[in-house]
């Protein structure tokens, strides 16, 4: 599970099958979003187990998406990710 430029070499010359890319600033984003809303409109109690509440104000899981690359697909990610890096 990691996308560091090593990794991705690896996966482009075929030593190592695939990798996972997560979604770092989707999962900062969402987290983010998440504690404004419990800023702003506050629970009753954090101690509860909202896993088991139907009526829960807080989600139990929350998938920020993540991606599988391979040799098929390593080049375009190496090229958005060079996209990113020059437009900062």
């Amino acid at each position: 599970m990691d996308t560091d430029q090593a990794t991705l070499n690896l996966v482009k010359e075929g030593v190592i099958d695939s990798t996972i890319a997560q979604k770092p600033y989707t999962m900062a984003f969402v987290g983010m979003q998440m504690l404004d809303n419990l800023y702003h409109h506050k629970p009753t109690s954090l101690d509860k187990d909202w896993a088991k509440d139907s009526y829960a104000p807080i989600p139990s899981f929350v998938d920020t998406g993540s991606a599988l690359i391979d040799k098929s697909n390593v080049g375009a990610f190496l090229q958005a990710e060079k996209s990113l890096s020059a437009a900062k």
